[in-house]
């Protein structure tokens, strides 16, 4: 006998099963779904193959030009004393100078990192250092004539390298769950993968700025003990043009660091600036506080910055989104949060063995399951450091 309700009839009365139709939208709102967030290096830099699981390269310079005295010397001293290891640069018969007294000097012999010299060689005579470490600039060599040929001088071809990195990001699910239609979700795999591809974006992005090199072993589930390689990113590599603030960053520090830190070696055109959020604010608030609006109507304030020019050139500026998560503290000078990076993209690229992969039914045999991954090997090859340079600590 069937049960009768008398009256307006609500929710309540409809069985458990549902019955009423759901209002819901058929797709799922993910914080952060743009790869685009995660990967600005990786979508820019050139990318080559691999052919080993180490991978190489080398580097040279020609003989530096510029050192410093290592202490005093007066007006008729015959030997100038240079900063340790740099009176390799020097040999008999080229001519020096020191730039703050203008005084030109010739040496007639080197032993170690002490020059012996002829004073006050041209139009101003023999002048005491103005300190204890004036600099010393290698002019030319100026042979006599008939002479033999100078000692020969060159510098040493140094080898770099890096490791190839496995780079892995599965998806597992139960078969019957690749066959059910789930709300907001239309094709399970499809946004389970689609999910999976940020994560492996973020982790070469990740690997490209915070990777420490690295090689150690590892035991598998079924191939022994194997090797387990991690690739160094930019903060490995990065030792020489480092700006650290340990606070606000002003127009005058930026400046600074543009013309002695990111533009000292290389080309200029080749420079791009991956900036924290908070950097990229404090730049922006370089040509907002000298703004004024035109009138008290304004409905639009504010500077956005994508170009910054200085007395080198023009520099293009990117804000990397997802280091605004991240601690931007003055201790903590190694945190991506109040962090810039001078990227010379002539000098470097990612060096990959096996190139991003989407690789299906990994599942072991006889698992009524699915289970897909990304896969990838590769490293950053950073050629001569000296090319980038690293600002740190902005804290506002």
């Amino acid at each position: 006998m069937p049960t009768v309700i008398t009256g307006t009839q609500g929710d309540s009365n409809f069985p458990a099963v549902q019955t009423n139709q759901i209002d819901i939208d058929d797709e799922i709102d993910l914080l952060q779904g743009s790869k685009k967030i995660f990967a600005p290096m990786m979508m820019k830099l050139a990318r080559r193959s691999a052919t080993g699981q180490k991978s190489e390269w080398m580097e040279d310079e020609v003989v530096p030009v510029y050192t410093s005295a290592s202490g005093s010397f007066t007006n008729v001293a015959t030997t100038v004393n240079v900063a340790a290891g740099t009176g390799a640069y020097f040999a008999a018969n080229d001519t020096i100078r020191d730039e703050l007294t203008g005084e030109q000097m010739l040496v007639t012999s080197v032993a170690t990192d002490a020059l012996t010299v002829v004073r006050g060689v041209g139009s101003v005579a023999g002048t005491a250092s103005s300190g204890a470490a004036d600099g010393i600039i290698r002019i030319a060599n100026a042979s006599p004539q008939g002479a033999s040929y100078p000692t020969v001088k060159d510098t040493q071809v140094v080898g770099q390298f890096n490791y190839q990195q496995i780079f892995r990001k599965s998806v597992g699910l139960v078969k019957t769950a690749t066959l059910e239609a789930f709300r907001g979700e239309n094709d399970a795999v499809a946004y389970k993968k689609g999910k999976a591809l940020l994560d492996i974006c973020r982790q070469t992005d990740q690997s490209i700025f915070l990777g420490r090199r690295a090689t150690t072993t590892a035991s598998t589930s079924n191939q022994g003990t194997q090797t387990q390689l991690i690739s160094g990113g930019f903060t490995d590599y990065i030792a020489t043009n480092i700006t650290s603030i340990n606070g606000t960053l002003t127009q005058t520090l930026w400046e600074t660091f543009l013309r002695d830190k990111a533009f000292k070696f290389g080309e200029l055109d080749s420079k791009l600036i991956i900036c924290a959020p908070l950097v990229l604010q404090a730049i922006s608030g370089f040509a907002s506080s000298k703004l004024a609006p035109p009138s008290p109507e304004i409905t639009k304030w504010g500077v956005r910055l994508g170009t910054y020019q200085s007395m080198l050139g023009s520099v293009q500026l990117m804000s990397h989104p997802d280091w605004g998560q991240y601690r931007a503290a003055a201790t903590n000078n190694f945190s991506l949060g109040g962090a810039a990076f001078a990227i010379d993209m002539d000098a470097c690229y990612l060096r990959g063995l096996r190139t991003t992969q989407w690789l299906e039914n990994r599942q072991n045999p006889g698992d009524d399951a699915f289970v897909g991954e990304y896969l990838q090997e590769l490293c950053l090859v950073v050629k001569n450091e000296r090319h980038f340079a690293w600002l740190r600590g902005v804290t506002g």
